[in-house]
């Protein structure tokens, strides 16, 4: 850690001891602070790992139209970051079925198609029995994260 680094921590030590006794913390408090604050600070030397993609990384999945007679075709459009798992996939689950955990998705879709490295492209579905359905976009068939979702319903 450069000089400069340590002498911002320690600034920071001494003004976050200073408000503790005004506002009349006891001395166990303050020792207590003082030695979370003074705990060593060890600086990155490379980059983290590649990650999964995060929703900042977002896919996009577009319908024509949001409501299908039952057993009609469905045609999404994707879009995908690149470097998503050849696992990624698509598919079809029921909206009341929570977003976010690849997992869960996966244990409740009705249907589904692989992305297979592709970043762009049109699925066609079949449209499931009636109700209220969701098209999810997950970046691998493994411990994914849901990137993209589209409502529709089905009569």
């Amino acid at each position: 850690m450069s000089i400069q680094a340590k002498y911002v921590v320690r600034v920071g030590v001494l003004a976050t001891l200073m408000a503790a006794v005004s506002v009349g913390c006891t001395p166990d408090q303050i020792n207590a602070a003082t030695q979370i604050m003074s705990a060593t600070v060890t600086p990155m030397t490379q980059a983290p790992a590649q990650q999964t993609p995060t929703y900042a990384q977002r896919g996009q999945l577009t319908l024509n139209k949001q409501s299908f007679a039952r057993g009609e075709r469905i045609q999404v459009s994707y879009r995908a970051p690149a470097g998503l798992d050849r696992s990624a996939w698509v598919g079809i689950i029921p909206s009341n079925i929570p977003n976010g955990d690849e997992a869960v998705t996966d244990a409740h879709d009705v249907t589904y198609q692989y992305l297979e490295g592709r970043t762009s492209g049109t699925f066609v579905f079949t449209a499931p029995s009636a109700g209220y359905w969701d098209l999810r976009m997950n970046t691998s068939d493994s411990n994914g994260v849901e990137i993209a979702s589209v409502s529709f319903t089905t009569r």
